[in-house]
């Protein structure tokens, strides 16, 4: 073990703290600022976050000053990472706010999926009944629905339905909580009207998904073609998997970073086919 902990500006993720010092205006290069504490973190990690924040358009470069665009001058609002409130934005944007939510929730959760050594061929023909086919997270949201739609008899009956389809409520619970967090921040930095999302002290959980799911920022709840948009838009340029080394792929080969990685191709597929712009 080691004697002392590792600095926190050593092991975080430093995307979210260069967005803060860029928004107070703490200095006027986040290079600069970090390399004067105390443990500072290393110069290839500052780099890797400003990257970050540039690919995913939350700022630009003037000369050697880092500024905030209009949309990173919302995310710097909101704690958490930048992908997902760039993905939640957008969702509240074009009006399909219910299934990013729960996509959003799900990235920062645990898998909502049980399996145990012993009935995992059980559990594995039970997912598949919520199975989406070309999209892991739509596959999510098809479980949060279908959990939805039975906690409508009852909290006993959402039990009952997580037994019989080897599901994980508290990981189910964890996205509802997370889901609420999320919609309390878009009404925060004014994306979502907050009144419409008002808790009444007397609602439960389905009220309140009920509300998400009819209300006008869902308008475009079921068009799947602009939830992939969406999501895709929120964790660009993660559209990549990184093959190790002497790995076979029959996938588009690209390079970054100098590894070989495997575009996930049918993905961008339905994406050409629907004509999406992005």
């Amino acid at each position: 073990m080691r004697n002392q902990a590792v600095p926190e500006l050593q092991r975080v993720p430093l995307e979210e703290v260069c967005l803060g010092i860029i928004s107070v205006g703490f200095a006027n290069n986040c290079m600069d600022f970090l390399l004067q504490a105390p443990q500072p973190p290393a110069e290839e990690s500052v780099q890797t976050a400003l990257a970050l924040l540039e690919e995913v358009g939350a700022i630009f470069f003037n000369g050697s000053k880092e500024m905030l665009t209009p949309l990173g001058k919302h995310l710097a609002k909101i704690p958490v990472h930048v992908k997902l409130g760039k993905m939640l934005i957008f969702g509240a944007l074009f009006k399909c706010v219910d299934s990013i939510l729960t996509v959003a929730a799900s990235l920062s959760s645990k898998s909502p999926f049980s399996t145990h050594i012993d009935n995992a061929t059980q559990a594995a023909t039970a997912h598949r009944s919520f199975l989406h086919p070309t999209s892991d997270f739509l596959t999510i949201c098809n479980v949060w629905k279908a959990y939805s739609l039975a906690l409508n008899n009852g909290r006993s009956e959402g039990r009952r339905f997580c037994d019989k389809h080897f599901l994980n409520q508290s990981a189910l619970m964890e996205i509802h909580d997370a889901r609420r967090e999320f919609i309390d921040l878009l009404a925060q930095i004014g994306f979502v009207e907050g009144e419409e999302f008002k808790r009444d002290k007397t609602e439960g959980l389905i009220e309140f998904h009920e509300k998400v799911r009819s209300s006008r920022y869902n308008m475009n709840g079921e068009n799947e073609a602009l939830l992939n948009s969406v999501i895709f838009a929120g964790l660009y340029p993660n559209v990549a998997h990184a093959l190790s080394p002497g790995g076979v792929s029959t996938a588009l080969p690209t390079f970054w970073h100098k590894k070989r990685t495997r575009v996930f191709t049918q993905f961008l597929r339905e994406l050409q086919k629907e004509k999406i712009r992005i």
